[in-house]
């Protein structure tokens, strides 16, 4: 899913510009081995700048500006 976005976004000639702010909270939400792999997953809330521009620099999506509050829910998985 995310290369096919960033292939798509590139034919446009768009780039995405984005700052850390902060991480506010990160929570283990689940743990748990499968067979020999052990799997951890974490909610993490932050906050972001983020924005799309496109060719000529125009902001078409987002604010370069603008703090955003942004939650991630990741896997993490290792033998």
């Amino acid at each position: 899913g995310f290369e096919a976005a960033i292939r798509e976004r590139e034919s446009r000639g768009e780039t995405v510009e984005t700052k850390f702010v902060s991480l506010d909270h990160a929570d283990i939400t689940a743990a748990e081995l499968r067979n020999d792999t052990a799997q951890v997953t974490v909610r993490f809330v932050s906050q972001l700048i983020s924005a799309t521009h496109d060719r000529e620099g125009k902001v078409v999506d987002g604010s370069p500006d603008k703090v955003t509050d942004v939650t991630d829910v990741w896997t993490f998985a290792r033998d």
